[in-house]
C-alpha cells in the first residue's frame, strides 16, 4: 500500500522535473483555472456507504450545494441501506436491521413525507419480564392497568423514569433548531454541549445508564429489571452502557413508534434517487489518498482506491459514512491529519437474530406476550423475544405464520432453540455489528478527519439510531457546505409533519 502511494506519488510530480518546466507551468495554470471553476460551479463530492448516514447526507448536500454538486456514492455491496435491512422467511419479507423509529425523531418523519412512502405501526401488545426461570411481570391489554401494575412494582420511580426521558427529549429537540440556523460542529462534545446548552448531555456519554439513574431518583429493582430488559433488547447490552445511550434505549420504548411500510431501508433507497447522486455498488473503499491540488485555494484533492482499482475521479470532499471501527469497513489514510487508526477505535457489538416459524414454550413463558424481555443474569442464553409483522403490513395484520425474532449475543445452540420453541417449524439466523459496544466513559473520533474529509459514523459513540444518524449526516453536510463557502441553511423540520405517526 505505501509503495502504491509513493508511485502514484511520482506518477503526479513528474511533470516538475526541469526537462518539463515550460509546460508544467502552463499546465499549473490550466489546471488552476479548471479546479478554481469545478470548485465555484460543480464540487465533486464522494460519499462511502449507502445507509441511513450516507444518503441522507446526499440530501443534505443537494439541499445546500445545488443540482450542479457532482456526488458519487460507493457501496461495498449490491443492495442500499446499510444496517437497514430486510429478510425473506416463512413466505413473508421482515425488517433484519434497524426496526423502529421514534415519532420525535423529526427527520426521519420529514424525509418519509418528501419520498412519499407508508408507514406501519411498530408499538403496542403484551411485553413480560423473564428472570431466566419464570415470567415476573407481564403488561396488560388496558392502558389503565398496565400503569397501575408498573407503579405497584416500581413505585414513583417509574414517573422520575419518565420525566427523566421527557427532559432529555426535549433538550436534544435542540439539534434542530441549530442545524435550521446553518450551525456545524467538528466533534461530538462541541455537539452534545451545544444540544444542552452545558456538559450536561456530553457527561452522560461519561457514565454509566445505571448511575445517572440512580442519581435520578430511579429504584435498582427498576433499573435491573426493567430499564435493563430495555437495553438489552435495544442493544444488546445492560445498563453498563453509556447514560446517553440508555436514555435513547428507554425512549425507543415508548408508544407510537413506527417502522417504514416495506422496510426502512426504502428510506435510503428514494433519498439516493431524488438526490441524483451516481451510485456504485459493488465498490468497497478501502484507501482515501490525499493530493495536493494547484488551485488557487490550495484545498487538496482525494482520490479513492476500492478493492479493485484506484478511482481515477478526483474528489474535493470525501463523506464517510461507514463505521471504520468495523474492521472489515476501516478505511486508510496516511496523509490525513486526524485520520484514526485501527488501535483508536472501539469495538463493536455482535447481535444474533434468529427468526423463527413457531410458538414459544408455553411451558417456560405465558401465552399472550408480544415482547419477552430478560434480566442481566449469566445463565440468560437471549435478550429477546418478539412476535413479528411483515413489512408489508400493518400490525396485527392477518399472517398464515407465526413468526418471531430472537435476539441474542452468541449464535443459538440447538437444544437452545428446542428450549424456547419446542415445535418450530423452520428458522433462519443473521449475525450483524449492529451498535457500538459501550464501555464509558466513551471517547470519540471527530467529525473532520481531514481539511475536506468528514466523518458521519463518529456520532455512534454517543448513541446509534437512525435519527442520530440523520442529524449527523446534515452536519456532515453543512461542514461541507462551508468547506465550500456555501452555508445556507436548508431542511427546516416541522413539528407536525406527521403527527398521525
Amino acid at each position: 500500500m505505501a509503495f502504491f502511494r509513493y508511485l502514484l506519488r511520482g506518477t503526479f510530480y513528474c511533470i516538475a522535473f526541469p526537462a518539463f518546466s515550460f509546460t508544467a507551468l502552463q499546465f499549473t495554470k490550466a489546471e488552476s483555472a479548471k479546479n478554481k471553476s469545478r470548485v465555484e460551479k460543480s464540487p465533486r463530492i464522494a460519499i462511502i456507504g449507502s445507509g441511513i448516514g450516507g444518503s441522507a447526507t446526499a440530501h443534505f448536500l443537494r439541499e445546500i450545494l445545488g443540482e450542479n454538486a457532482q456526488i458519487s456514492v460507493f457501496e461495498k455491496t449490491n443492495r442500499v441501506g446499510g444496517r437497514l435491512a430486510t429478510v425473506d422467511f416463512a413466505g413473508d419479507t421482515f425488517e433484519s436491521g434497524g426496526s423502529i423509529i421514534h415519532p420525535k425523531n423529526l427527520y426521519m418523519k420529514q424525509f418519509v413525507e418528501l419520498l412519499g412512502l407508508e408507514t406501519n405501526s411498530a408499538s403496542g401488545g403484551i411485553f413480560s419480564l423473564y428472570d431466566g426461570n419464570e415470567i415476573v411481570f407481564s403488561t396488560s391489554s388496558w392502558s389503565w392497568l398496565t400503569f397501575l401494575k408498573l407503579l405497584w412494582r416500581y413505585g414513583f420511580s417509574l414517573l422520575k423514569m419518565e420525566q427523566a426521558t421527557k427532559n432529555l427529549l426535549k433538550k436534544f429537540g435542540n439539534v434542530y433548531k441549530l442545524q435550521g440556523n446553518g450551525e456545524a460542529f467538528r466533534s461530538i462534545p462541541e455537539l452534545l454541549e451545544a444540544i444542552s446548552g452545558s456538559e450536561e448531555i456530553y457527561r452522560m456519554t461519561q457514565i454509566t445508564a445505571r448511575e445517572y439513574l440512580l442519581e435520578q431518583g430511579l429504584s435498582e429493582l427498576l433499573v435491573d429489571e426493567l430499564i435493563t430488559a430495555i437495553t438489552r433488547i435495544n442493544y444488546g447490552q445492560s445498563t453498563e452502557v453509556n447514560a446517553f445511550t440508555g436514555m435513547v434505549s428507554i425512549a425507543g420504548a415508548e408508544r407510537n413508534l413506527w417502522s417504514v411500510k416495506g422496510g426502512n431501508w426504502k428510506v435510503c433507497e428514494g433519498l439516493l434517487n431524488k438526490s441524483s447522486v451516481t451510485l456504485n455498488k459493488n465498490t468497497q473503499i478501502i484507501e482515501v489518498i490525499k493530493k495536493p491540488n494547484s488551485a488557487e485555494d490550495g484545498k487538496p484533492l482525494y482520490y479513492l482506491r476500492s478493492t479493485k482499482t484506484l478511482i481515477s475521479t478526483p474528489f474535493e470532499v470525501v463523506i464517510v459514512a461507514v463505521p471504520l471501527d468495523v474492521k472489515q469497513y476501516f478505511i486508510g489514510c496516511s496523509e490525513c491529519d486526524a485520520w484514526p487508526t485501527q488501535s483508536d477505535l472501539g469495538q463493536f457489538q455482535q447481535t444474533v437474530a434468529t427468526f423463527v416459524n413457531g410458538t414459544p414454550n408455553q411451558d417456560v413463558f405465558k401465552t399472550g406476550s408480544d415482547v419477552i424481555g430478560t434480566m442481566e443474569k449469566p445463565d440468560t442464553f437471549f435478550n429477546s423475544i418478539g412476535t413479528l409483522a411483515s413489512v408489508s403490513k400493518g400490525k396485527g395484520a392477518s399472517t398464515t405464520h407465526n413468526v418471531w425474532k430472537v435476539f441474542s449475543r452468541e449464535p443459538l445452540k440447538d437444544d437452545q432453540k428446542e428450549k424456547l420453541f419446542p415445535h418450530a417449524t423452520e428458522s433462519k439466523e443473521i449475525v450483524w455489528l449492529a451498535y457500538p459496544h459501550y464501555t464509558p466513559p466513551e471517547t470519540f473520533v471527530p467529525f473532520v478527519l481531514d481539511e475536506g474529509v468528514f466523518y458521519v459514523n463518529a456520532i455512534e459513540w454517543s448513541a446509534s439510531a437512525m435519527e442520530m444518524s440523520a442529524l449527523s449526516a446534515r452536519n456532515a453536510a453543512l461542514l461541507a457546505g462551508k468547506y465550500f463557502n456555501k452555508s445556507k441553511p436548508a431542511f427546516k423540520p416541522k413539528e407536525n409533519v406527521h403527527s398521525e405517526l
